[in-house]
């Protein structure tokens, strides 16, 4: 049985036991059930009238005089009902109690009240189930657009990445380089990565490290001279869980502005670490000369400031920092 049900029913017996409480202490046995059964009718027909059929049918957010009008003409109907009702089968019984000739617009205006307080406070009821849904409703409609930007942007990583790889690799095959087929293997090692175990939601944090690492060893194959690449880890938890290529647009921006394959003074300064589970990560590059009238961080930043807005709203810290000569990001974020 539902919570709605549980109340609704114990509504309907609390108010008998009122209504019976007091008909028994005015009124014989026979008349009072009587008055109790008149009364509770037309409450639970002007209820249920507006539940099953006035308030679906004419209740609008904007413009609901169709629904006032309703209202209106329902508790006119019914207090009109419940007046005649006393007046036949009630008014004869009680005379001893009360006039017969008592007025009839104050036993209309008496009926009114209450039949519009059982509407009025069945209507608060509606309105209150109807924002519920509406919020349940939102609620879903957002995480359903939020689950679809996510996998669109996930689906974004994948050709940028892709793209990105080849370029190293014809790079590598253009130069006649001995590291081409290490840098195809390197490649499909970490395609296998991409491809299987970023399809889940998290990965953990040591798969993420040897991914980065093995991005950063397929880049310097293109220049084996170039080693002013630093990427350090200390004093982290491996075990905690991100999601994946999360921080991996930063480091192919690095890549990218820094030029340092073709500049021997360029470097890349990554690094990543945790602290009461608390992951930070910075990453600095120098930017050469010929790189400085360079617009914009890219895609591939936009793209995961979105991710981290999805994934982590109000749980990450991200700092973007552009000098003349330097580009450095610092991300601190409250994994899952």
């Amino acid at each position: 049985m539902s919570r709605q049900t549980i109340l609704t029913t114990s509504f309907w017996v609390a108010l008998i036991l009122i209504y019976f409480a007091f008909a028994f202490n005015l009124l014989p046995f026979g008349t009072a059930v009587l008055i109790v059964f008149i009364n509770l009718g037309f409450a639970a027909a002007t209820v249920y009238l507006n539940s099953l059929w006035g308030f679906k049918k004419y209740y609008r957010e904007k413009h609901n005089w169709p629904y006032v009008l309703f209202s209106i003409v329902l508790v006119i109907i019914m207090a009109a009902g419940l007046g005649l009702m006393d007046k036949i089968f009630i008014g004869s019984n009680i005379r001893d109690l009360r006039p017969r000739d008592k007025p009839a617009e104050l036993v209309f205006l008496r009926s009114a009240f209450w039949i519009s307080m059982f509407h009025l406070g069945n209507t608060i009821l509606l309105l209150q189930n109807r924002l519920q849904d509406q919020t349940v409703r939102s609620n879903q409609i957002h995480e359903e657009k939020l689950q679809t930007e996510l996998k669109l942007l996930k689906a974004q990583i994948n050709p940028h990445f892709l793209f990105n790889a080849l370029n190293n690799i014809y790079s590598l095959s253009y130069m006649k380089s001995d590291a081409a087929p290490d840098g195809i293997l390197k490649l499909s090692q970490m395609l296998r990565y991409v491809i299987e175990d970023c399809q889940e939601e998290q990965v953990s944090l040591d798969k993420e490290v040897e991914y980065i690492e093995n991005y950063i060893v397929f880049q310097k194959m293109k220049s084996a001279e170039n080693s002013n690449v630093n990427f350090s880890c200390d004093g982290l938890n491996r075990g905690l869980t991100v999601s994946p290529l999360l921080f991996l647009p930063f480091v192919e921006n690095s890549f990218k502005f820094s030029r340092i394959a073709e500049n021997d003074d360029s470097a890349i300064d990554i690094k990543l670490s945790s602290k009461d589970n608390v992951i930070k990560f910075s990453i600095s590059n120098s930017i050469p000369l010929t790189g400085r009238t360079m617009k914009g961080a890219g895609t591939g930043i936009e793209n995961v400031k979105q991710r981290l807005n999805i994934l982590y709203p109000g749980e990450h810290n991200l700092e973007i920092l552009k000098e003349e000569d330097r580009f450095t990001v610092n991300l601190e974020l409250l994994p899952k």
